[in-house]
C-alpha cells in the first residue's frame, strides 16, 4: 500500500511540474465571423482578401468577404502533446487583410481585438 500511495505521490508531482506530456486538442481560433468596412465611409467592403495565420502550428487559412462586406472562419483547431505548464490556453493568430485602393491592415486576433467591423484606410 505504501508502494502505491509513493508512486502516486511521484506521478502526480511529475505531472504537476510539467515532467509528463498531456495530449490535448489546441484550438488555434474558433469561428469567426466579421464584417470589413471603409473607415471614413462606414461602407462595406466586398471582395477584400482575409488570412489567419495559426500562432501554435503551421495552420493558416483565407477567404475573401462577400458582397455586404461579411466574412466567416470556421474553427481551427490541432492535436499536440504539450507539457501540462498551460500560461496561454488561446494563443493568438495573426489576421490580416488586403483589397485594392486600401492599406493593408494586419493584427493580432487575441481576443482582444473584434472582427465585427474591421476598418480599412483607403490609400491616399
Amino acid at each position: 500500500m505504501k508502494r502505491l500511495r509513493l508512486a502516486t505521490l511521484i506521478l502526480a508531482t511529475m505531472l504537476i511540474s510539467g515532467c509528463i506530456p498531456i495530449h490535448v486538442t489546441w484550438i488555434d481560433w474558433p469561428d469567426i465571423d466579421g464584417r470589413v468596412i471603409d473607415v471614413t465611409t462606414r461602407k462595406p467592403i466586398a471582395g477584400a482578401a482575409l488570412a489567419i495565420h495559426a500562432a501554435t502550428a503551421d495552420f493558416s487559412a483565407s477567404t475573401t468577404t462577400a458582397a455586404d462586406g461579411t466574412f466567416h472562419f470556421s474553427r481551427q483547431t490541432h492535436d499536440a502533446w504539450v507539457q501540462s505548464d498551460f500560461h496561454n490556453v488561446f494563443p493568438p493568430a495573426m489576421i490580416s487583410v488586403t483589397a485594392p485602393g486600401y492599406d493593408r491592415f494586419e493584427n493580432r486576433l487575441d481576443g482582444s481585438m473584434s472582427v465585427e467591423a474591421i476598418p480599412l484606410t483607403p490609400v491616399r
